[in-house]
């Protein structure tokens, strides 16, 4: 094992508090960089049996102001009442094309609709039905190169490839994997799209659950099993199984099921054609190569916060809301408590970057201060600690991002105050010399 302790050029020196204003003059004089929202961690990076480990200092001591979401100029597409195409049941995913336009995803219509950067409509395809063109159950889409699309239909159970109108070309089933237990043969999940128009996949792990009963709840650790394919199904590379999560299921006498992921622990995505997997736990983020290799670990060193004695309930008015939030605190009561509360719940690839979003958890999110990101180059080198506008967290279960990021805008699937379903529109400014 061989190890070295390189310290990154010009702005991630560590600086002592009396020397740092000196120094940062004679740093930015150097590189050209003004002196401004320095310093940066350092940066500890090793070798360990061919995997490069990257050890960054603490987020108190990364740039704050480097990155700024310009809220005042947000575009939002969604109406409570107006013409149909500004009217959505449920937005299901969202994604920016590289001629502008904001593709949305709507559940209820089963349509992809586009509209410009001013948030006009333009022009929509798809609709609900067994047609040529349509969708059954309309799941959600993930973006392929060339303004592409893959449209998930029928939760899982049918992948539909459409170009940049949206107008499916080409279908097939999702690949199946032999089920442990009785008949049914479950999909692959997927979970993004790579660069080159290869897909990630999952696929679930036996979690020797106990028998499901119709009128009692459990509480699993489920785990899946990373898998990078091409769209004829054929498997490229295994990661092997991803970080667990403790996931509390609750059977209602008439047989529904809710699934609550309690701390949102098991994460993974895409970042180009890097593969990455994490566990809320700790802020560490491990890579892989597209064979499947581990070839690097990001570490953040930040002390973890205590568990809070309480949750305190949700705000919510209406009885649906009401019944959820007590099934959340439901399952708060029953799952054990982790040792600490974890450290982030969503990872988000910054797309043509190779960035990663890290949004850091807090155990009561605060609407109006925002939300924290740590943000994590290619090179694994933490960058910036940004604080952007609420913006809804993916959840675990729809298996498609929220959030999507770019060099210049943040997209974000969200709800206005009457609990309307929208698209937020960001303008993303960088302020790095």
């Amino acid at each position: 094992m061989a190890e070295g302790r390189r310290r990154l050029p010009c702005r991630r020196a560590r600086l002592g508090a009396q020397a740092a204003p000196v120094l940062l003059a004679l740093l930015a004089a150097a590189c050209g960089e003004p002196a401004a929202n320095q310093p940066a961690a350092y940066v500890n990076v090793r070798d360990s049996a061919g995997i490069q480990i990257v050890e960054n200092g603490p987020l108190a001591s990364v740039d704050t102001l480097g990155i700024v979401v310009d809220s005042a100029a947000r575009v939002r597409i969604g109406l409570v009442e107006g013409d149909a195409p500004y009217l959505f049941e449920r937005i299901v995913a969202t994604t920016r094309l590289s001629d502008g336009r904001v593709a949305i995803g709507d559940y209820g219509s089963a349509e992809i609709r586009f509209f410009d950067e001013e948030g006009r409509f333009l022009s929509a395809a798809g609709g609900k039905g067994g047609g040529p063109g349509e969708y059954v159950n309309f799941y959600n889409f993930h973006p392929l190169p060339a303004d592409s699309f893959l449209i998930v239909d029928h939760e899982g159970l049918r992948w539909h490839f459409a170009g940049s109108d949206g107008v499916p070309g080409w279908r097939r089933e999702a690949p199946r994997y032999p089920p442990t237990t009785g008949t049914y043969a479950p999909p692959h999940r997927l979970r993004g799209t790579y660069a080159d128009g290869t897909l990630l996949v999952s696929r679930a792990v036996p979690s020797g659950c106990p028998t499901f009963q119709p009128d009692r709840s459990v509480l699993c650790t489920d785990s899946i099993r990373l898998l990078r394919m091409d769209r004829a199904g054929e498997v490229l590379a295994d990661f092997g199984v991803s970080a667990s999560t403790t996931v509390y299921y609750w059977r209602s006498p008439g047989g529904s099921m809710l699934l609550i992921d309690l701390y949102g622990q098991g994460r993974a995505g895409v970042a180009g054609m890097r593969t990455y997997s994490a566990h809320g736990s700790v802020l560490e983020l491990r890579r892989f190569d597209p064979e499947g290799d581990l070839e690097r670990i990001v570490r953040i060193a930040e002390p973890a916060s205590p568990m809070p004695e309480s949750w305190p309930m949700p705000a919510v008015t209406d009885e649906e809301s009401r019944v959820l939030a007590a099934r959340w605190q439901e399952a708060r009561e029953a799952a054990p408590k982790p040792p600490h509360y974890p450290m982030f719940t969503e990872v988000v690839a910054e797309r043509g970057s190779g960035s990663l979003w890290i949004r850091l958890a807090s155990p009561v999110p605060d609407v109006e201060e925002g939300v924290r990101w740590a943000v994590v180059d290619s090179a694994g080198v933490l960058r910036h600690v940004i604080r952007t506008p609420f913006l809804a967290e993916s959840s675990p279960f729809s298996l498609a991002p929220t959030v999507e990021i770019g060099a210049d805008y943040v997209l974000n699937i969200a709800r206005d105050s009457f609990q309307v379903p929208v698209v937020d529109l960001y303008p993303l400014v960088r302020r790095e010399p």
